[in-house]
């Protein structure tokens, strides 16, 4: 292996689909936070969402990690 083989293979392996669905839960985890400041019951449902979405796409993580034999 080259190189230049190692250095795509290495980012390839850095932006695949169960790696890219952990960097949005880590940018989630900022969205949540801003939830703690809204007004009234909006801020807990938009909270309650987010954790909810967060939630699902970590199974997807994993599964899909398995399936396609990956690591996030």
């Amino acid at each position: 292996m080259t190189i230049k083989e190692a250095h795509v293979s290495k980012r390839s392996a850095v932006f695949n689909l169960p790696n890219i669905l952990t960097y949005g839960r880590i940018l989630a985890v900022a969205a949540l936070v801003g939830t703690f400041f809204m007004k009234g019951d909006v801020g807990h449902w938009t909270a309650l969402a987010i954790f909810a979405v967060a939630g699902i796409t970590d199974f997807f993580d994993g599964y899909l990690a398995r399936v396609m034999e990956q690591q996030s």
